[in-house]
């Protein structure tokens, strides 16, 4: 078998750590050769006239990691979550439909219990545009780094919403670390232990 046909075989919920793993040496390729995975990257997701919420995240961290920005620190230009409220509650209203599509606003309360003094609304589905889910993950990699652990637990408090997970919430909780330079929780790195 060939590398793809192992990779196809592999639990969806283990590939995206396989692609953390791979991440340094493709960071050690020419600017050129970046430059084409991305584009290549890119007519993949788009080939099937649709994005799903893994593969635009997925997308969002390799533009991030391998793009022309990928060597630049990003600026800390928020000490709080506070003036994040909106879209604190966007990411979080995402983790929520992954995670419990029929009871998405429950989900989402369990993370809003962790964002003491900040009151963001729950975003329906029909609502979340992967386009502002972007901007927000932009925004709040702005935060200052002891400000993020507050928005990751409450994250995680809802990926694992009464005590449970599933592959696609600790997969869509993975690239939302990622998304913001954040350590994961030992919750995600647990599930994917199996």
């Amino acid at each position: 078998d060939g590398e793809y046909e192992r990779i196809q075989r592999l639990p969806p919920g283990a590939r995206q750590p396989l692609a953390d793993v791979a991440m340094p040496a493709l960071r050690r390729l020419p600017r050129e050769t970046r430059a084409a995975l991305l584009r290549t990257a890119h007519l993949l997701v788009a080939a099937d006239g649709r994005v799903t919420v893994r593969e635009f995240l997925l997308f969002s961290i390799l533009k991030r990691r391998l793009g022309p920005e990928a060597s630049q620190p990003v600026a800390v230009k928020f000490d709080s979550l506070l003036p994040l409220a909106s879209e604190a509650g966007l990411v979080l209203s995402l983790v929520a439909e992954v995670r419990l599509p029929e009871r998405a606003e429950h989900a989402f309360n369990a993370g809003l219990l962790l964002l003491r003094g900040i009151d963001p609304a729950f975003v329906p589905a029909a609502a979340v545009r992967l386009d502002d889910v972007s901007a927000a993950l932009t925004r709040l990699n702005e935060l200052a780094p002891l400000a993020k652990p507050q928005l990751i637990k409450a994250a995680t408090a809802v990926a694992f919403v009464d005590d449970e997970t599933n592959w696609q919430a600790a997969s869509t909780l993975r690239m939302i670390c990622a998304a913001l330079d954040a350590p994961l929780p030992p919750q995600v790195l647990q599930v994917e232990a199996g």
